[in-house]
Formats: structure tokens, C-alpha cells, sequence
């Protein structure tokens, strides 16, 4: 794993490195609005059937921060990388979004997909899986990164579904 974390973090400075420095020997007096700061750690989460890997990054730029996780989910046995369409079959994805939905009417005390689109919650029946979750012996936790699906203020979403 620390390999991993050095390319991300090889990347992150490269890229860093060519938006901003232009921007900072043009405004020297601002330029402490320009840095970055990255705090990374991550977590292995083991199930019968899974272990998935995530890697929490926190980023702060000027006054403005956001948190967001990356994980992967591998089988064990044939250690290859699972999506949630791997894991929830074809017959049981209208029932599995409903749920979802379902679950966040309930995190934000709303009756319907209406009421969520008014609180700017963007996620409703025929909107694609997220591409992070944690798959557990007892169910699924889909995750919403900060700005995925909903405004900033509302950070991170989880919901637990169960497995179908």
C-alpha cells in the first residue's frame, strides 16, 4: 500500500505543481490562499466475501475544506475488483436504488424523491450505484463522498442496504 499512497501523492504534487504555480508568482501577497494540504489515511475492512480497502483523504485549500474516500472491494478468492452491479444482480436494482432512496428520505426527514431533490439531494431511482461502498457479512454501506450527490455542507453520506 505505500506505494500507492506515494504515486497519489507523486501525482497530487505534479499536478499541484502545474495549475498553481503561475498563480502564485503572480500573487505573492495571496499566495498562502493557493496551498494545499493533504491529510491521508486508510483502513481495510475484512467480510466473508470481501475486503475492501478505503483511503480517506481530508483537503484543505485557503478556507475550504472537503473529505472524500476511495475504496476498493476485492474478492478474496479470485482477488478481482468488485463493483456494486457485481454484487447486486440485474433483477434486484430497481429494488435496491428504491431502497436507497428510501433510506435517504429517512436520514433527512423527507417523504419522497421530490423532497430530496428540493434539499438539492441529488440521487433517485435511475441514478447509477455510487462507485464506493464497503461490503459487509450483513449488508452493504454505499457511500456518497462530500459534493457527490449533495450540497458541501451535508459532508459524507453512508447508507446500509442489505445484500440481495
Amino acid at each position: 500500500m505505500p506505494q500507492v499512497v506515494n504515486k497519489f501523492a507523486t501525482q497530487i504534487l505534479h499536478t499541484y505543481r502545474q495549475d498553481y504555480a503561475a498563480m502564485h508568482r503572480e500573487d505573492v501577497e495571496n499566495d498562502s490562499a493557493y496551498n494545499l494540504r493533504y491529510t491521508l489515511h486508510s483502513a481495510t475492512v475484512f467480510s466473508e466475501k470481501a475486503v475492501t480497502y478505503c483511503l480517506y483523504r481530508q483537503i484543505r485549500q485557503g478556507g475550504y475544506q472537503t473529505r472524500q474516500v476511495t475504496t476498493l472491494c476485492f474478492d478474496p478468492k479470485t482477488k478481482r475488483l468488485l463493483s456494486l452491479n457485481d454484487l447486486i444482480p440485474a433483477p434486484y436494482t430497481k429494488d435496491a436504488r428504491a431502497e436507497i432512496v428510501e433510506k435517504l428520505c429517512r436520514k433527512f426527514n423527507v417523504d419522497n424523491e421530490q423532497q430530496l431533490a428540493d434539499l438539492s439531494i441529488t440521487f433517485n431511482e435511475s441514478s447509477d450505484y455510487p462507485s464506493n461502498f464497503i461490503l459487509h457479512d450483513d449488508g452493504i454501506t454505499v457511500i456518497f463522498n462530500q459534493d457527490e450527490i449533495a450540497p458541501h455542507s451535508f459532508g459524507e453520506i453512508r447508507i446500509k442496504i442489505k445484500r440481495y
